[in-house]
């Protein structure tokens, strides 16, 4: 009777255990479920973080080069045989999308010379009346494809709107930007109203919908609080990303407003695409399934079981992660850029990918702060820009930004884009950062080249007025020690019309030519030198030591102007007068010295000519030099 209750304690107390152990792989099975999805939602999330990155920078960029180009239009007076030019040079260098001019009363040229009008587009009154516009248009008159539009109002010298730039995209455009996704993925692009303007689906068979909600209401496990969820984020602009229906036929889901817009930008990826990625996981979560009901019946061996899974466990990681990792090394390939890895607990950085192929030699993990101190492959007037930058990610910056010049092994220097965010840990301290660096040097140099073209004087190519005197109030603005003072220069030729008149204008603009290079050459390079129009210039000394430097000045620049007028005195006394303030504070701007000057340079001229006045306004002076 005993044994017979022993027994059946014995095979209730198994059953329990059974049941015990049942339940715990059933509950952790359901664990694993919901663990995966965060994981899932989480990489999706950085995925569209990126792209949404991409569109908006994409479109910041185009806005910067519209700008550029907008100030050569109106520097060349809307000269359409130079618009041609320029849209040509531009197009030439970006075949995601096309540049066209339109004027002020609607027509447009593309650079091949086609012309068509826009005038009844209400993109081209939006232009009109907010300076820009970014919006999508069903049909274009280029093609008749749907196309996404920037456009940019240009502005002539007295603010008024004389045109206006554009750079079309085409469905590719976004399509290219979506490449990178190494997972099947329905993409579309709508307005708050959901209705689809761009289909950018990575499946082979996309859908056909006109609304993005008739997709989210076609699941099977569709949820009505879910989906009006959404339709109330995407009316308000806002941003989501989640898991929508149950089982099999769930989908993870994100909703993103495109910056300067009322467009969305929605994908949708099916359950078992994603889930593919995580096989591995899927089949640990059975294995240990059955291996504990193994337990349950083989406890003698449940130590070694336990072991053996340990060991089992790690090694699956890390072949998950080399596979994470070969995914990320083999996106930055196509991508041509590099991945960085910061630990600033550790003080190492390491280079994940691409390292090689952009610098020329192979990576090395090293520490952060030798890697500012001690690099050769970083400009360094650029140290103090990627210090910063560092110093942002220390501070647990979410996502910053910077463009720099680095330098490869063969001495080659070019510009990048360097982008990063801060890693946390699970208490919110800042513990590394992730940083990508791409190479955006052909851009970069481009804009660069536009504004410098745009500061400069076209015939004498030293700076315009503009510039020097940006340049001026800038310097007077950050002046904080005011032991030394500043001298400013108004110089004019003497009888330079008599030139034009006997010799021409070329000869003029040759004695204008050489007469600017000589000042750039005998000035220093903290000084500034320019053309303020005409035959007048101008010339602002920095930190001058004394007024004796300035008169010695003021006498070679007479002397050096006297030698390049005797190969033009043709009868023409030429010769040149100066007028110069001096500059004890921050007080006076450019516009307030200039008039001072221009006094010193009226009373040089009333004197004689081919002399200098000096106005030394806190000492009372009007000295005349001669």
């Amino acid at each position: 009777m005993k044994k017979k209750v022993l027994h059946y304690k014995t095979v209730t107390v198994i059953i329990l255990i059974g049941l015990v152990l049942f339940f715990i792989a059933f509950d952790f099975r359901l664990k694993l479920e919901n663990q995966l999805d965060k994981q899932a939602v989480a990489l999706l999330s950085r995925r569209v973080d990126m792209i949404a990155d991409v569109i908006n920078n994409e479109f910041s960029e185009q806005f910067e080069i519209l700008e550029s180009l907008a100030e050569m239009i109106v520097d060349h007076h809307h000269d359409e045989e130079q618009i041609i030019s320029m849209l040509n040079n531009f197009n030439d260098n970006a075949s995601s999308r096309r540049l066209t001019y339109t004027d002020i009363n609607g027509n447009s040229i593309l650079e091949d010379g086609m012309r068509f009008s826009i005038s009844d587009r209400l993109y081209f009154q939006e232009t009109i009346n907010n300076g820009y516009s970014i919006t999508f248009v069903q049909q274009s008159y280029v093609d008749g494809m749907a196309k996404v539009i920037l456009s940019k109002a240009i502005f002539d010298t007295n603010d008024q709107f004389s045109g206006m730039l554009s750079s079309i995209y085409d469905d590719q455009s976004f399509y290219d930007l979506f490449s990178d996704l190494d997972y099947e993925v329905y993409v579309l692009m709508s307005g708050i109203d959901g209705q689809v303007m761009i289909d950018i689906n990575m499946k082979d068979e996309p859908i056909k919908i006109d609304n993005v909600f008739e997709f989210y209401e076609s699941v099977s496990t569709y949820d009505e609080e879910i989906a009006s969820k959404i339709k109330l984020d995407v009316k308000a602009g806002l941003s989501d990303i989640m898991v929508i229906g149950k089982g099999l036929d769930r989908h993870y889901v994100s909703y993103f407003n495109v910056d300067h817009t009322d467009w969305m930008i929605f994908t949708a990826v099916p359950y078992m695409t994603i889930w593919t990625q995580f096989n591995a996981i899927e089949d640990i979560s059975m294995g240990l399934f059955i291996q504990i009901l193994m337990v349950f019946m083989i406890i003698v061996l449940l130590v070694y079981y336990f072991e053996y899974k340990k060991r089992e466990e790690i090694a699956i990681e890390r072949r998950l992660l080399q596979r994470s990792e070969e995914r990320y090394r083999i996106l930055d390939k196509l991508t041509q850029s590099m991945i960085i890895e910061g630990d600033f607990k550790s003080d190492t950085i390491t280079f994940l990918s691409n390292h090689e192929t952009i610098f020329g030699y192979s990576p090395r993990t090293r520490r952060i702060s030798d890697y500012l101190s001690k690099n050769p492959y970083i400009h360094q007037d650029d140290i103090c820009k990627i210090q910063k930058f560092i110093d942002d990610l220390k501070r647990g910056t979410t996502f910053t930004a910077i463009d720099c010049r680095l330098i490869s092994k063969n001495d080659v220097c070019f510009w990048s884009r360097v982008t990063g965010i801060s890693l946390m840990d699970t208490n919110n301290d800042v513990i590394g950062f992730i940083a990508r660096v791409t190479n955006r040097d052909e851009q970069i140099k481009q804009i660069n080249t536009l504004k410098d073209a745009a500061s400069k004087d076209s015939l004498t190519k030293i700076a315009n007025r503009d510039s020097i005197e940006s340049q001026v109030n800038e310097y007077i603005l950050s002046r904080n020690d005011q032991k030394e003072i500043a001298a400013f220069f108004v110089i004019d030729m003497d009888n330079f019309k008599d030139v034009n008149d006997k010799q021409g204008h070329l000869i003029g603009d040759k004695l204008l030519i050489e007469i600017a290079s000589t000042m750039d050459k005998m000035f220093r390079k903290s000084d500034f030198v320019g053309r303020l129009g005409g035959d007048e210039f101008a010339v602002f000394m920095c930190d001058v030591p004394s007024i004796k430097t300035v008169t010695d000045k003021a006498d070679e620049l007479l002397k050096n102007v006297s030698e390049i007028m005797k190969g033009y005195n043709n009868n023409n006394h030429l010769s040149c007068s100066i007028g110069i303030a001096i500059a004890y504070d921050n007080k006076e701007l450019f516009e307030q010295l200039y008039i001072r000057a221009d006094q010193a340079l009226y009373r040089s001229k009333a004197k004689g000519k081919d002399q200098y006045i000096i106005d030394d306004i806190k000492k009372g002076d009007r000295n005349d030099r001669v």
